[in-house]
């Protein structure tokens, strides 16, 4: 019977993986849209060299992009890298969507839908992390 807990609780570990990648993955492709990329001299990858990436009204998003796609693959990156991601992707889009005078409770749009979603899965995650 223990056994089968520890097959059950795999699972589900798997699962919440599998889920937070999903989010992460919406929150990259979401951000990247928001990007003005073909006036950008560096294709919406945070140049810490360059003075105009610090400038930039979009630095936060691209320097979000760097870490999060440049830096090493989500699949190999702990759970707390993944969160800390997540919990950063969440603030960023907040704003995105604050900025377009969305109701993100009650908006049925992808992005506030995400929220709603990231929000939940932020919160399940400290129930569980902090019993």
């Amino acid at each position: 019977m223990i056994m089968r807990q520890d097959i059950l609780n795999n699972s589900d570990i798997m699962r919440r993986r599998e889920k937070l990648l999903d989010l992460l993955v919406f929150a990259r492709d979401e951000i990247q849209g928001q990007l003005d990329l073909e006036n950008c001299p560096h294709g919406g990858w945070f140049a810490i060299e360059d003075e105009r990436c610090h400038v930039c009204s979009a630095n936060q998003e691209c320097a979000w992009l760097l870490h999060n796609d440049g830096v090493l693959p989500w699949t190999e990156r702990s759970d707390g890298d993944l969160l800390r991601a997540l919990h950063f992707a969440v603030q960023l889009l907040d704003i995105h969507a604050r900025d377009r005078e969305h109701n993100v409770q009650i908006c049925a749009c992808d992005a506030c839908t995400w929220l709603r979603s990231a929000r939940y899965y932020l919160a399940d995650h400290h129930r569980r992390a902090h019993p």
